[in-house]
């Protein structure tokens, strides 16, 4: 279930399919007694929904599986969780919380270096970038970084994500 979650969340323009896979686990362990799973399910869950635009019920879920989550010492995947929730925060406009977002994801990645989730928070900032109207040059400079840094690690899908959402900015080459 994991690399589903995480596969279709960090890298590929699909929330239908983490979101299906979420609910599923979520069904098959209703109180979140398995620790990691229930707690990542729940997280992916969350930041899966406040992606697609449904940040009531999204955000709020998140929220509380990552403070449950990171209470138990559990921390993977985190920078792409923290950067998802930026990612959201940004979409809909709530910049201050937003930039906070991102920051929490910035030092979630130099604290725990999973550094193949670095694209993801660059592809957040880039989105942040945009939303704020920061100059173009800039953000089109952290999307080519975000689409490098994902390359350089041989993450095809997620450079092609980046792309996507370059080309649907108005930043495409």
């Amino acid at each position: 279930m994991r690399f589903g979650l995480l596969g279709s969340l960090s890298v590929l323009d699909d929330a239908g399919r983490p979101e299906r896979a979420a609910r599923r686990g979520l069904a098959a362990d209703p109180e979140g007694m398995f620790a990691f799973w229930g707690m990542a399910g729940r997280c992916y869950l969350g930041a899966t929904l406040a992606l697609q635009g449904n940040l009531d019920e999204g955000l709020p879920l998140l929220d509380e599986a990552w403070s449950r989550y990171t209470a138990m010492g559990l921390r993977t995947n985190g920078v792409t969780l923290l950067a998802s929730r930026a990612q959201a925060l940004a979409q809909a406009g709530r910049l201050e919380e937003a930039t906070g977002a991102l920051d929490d994801g910035r030092r979630e990645l130099e604290t725990y270096k999973e550094r193949y989730a670095e694209p993801t928070l660059l592809l957040a900032d880039a989105i942040l970038r945009h939303a704020r109207g920061d100059e173009p040059a800039e953000v089109a400079k952290v999307l080519a970084d975000a689409a490098g840094a994902a390359g350089a690690q041989g993450g095809h899908a997620m450079a092609a994500r980046v792309r996507a959402t370059a080309e649907r900015l108005g930043y495409s080459g």
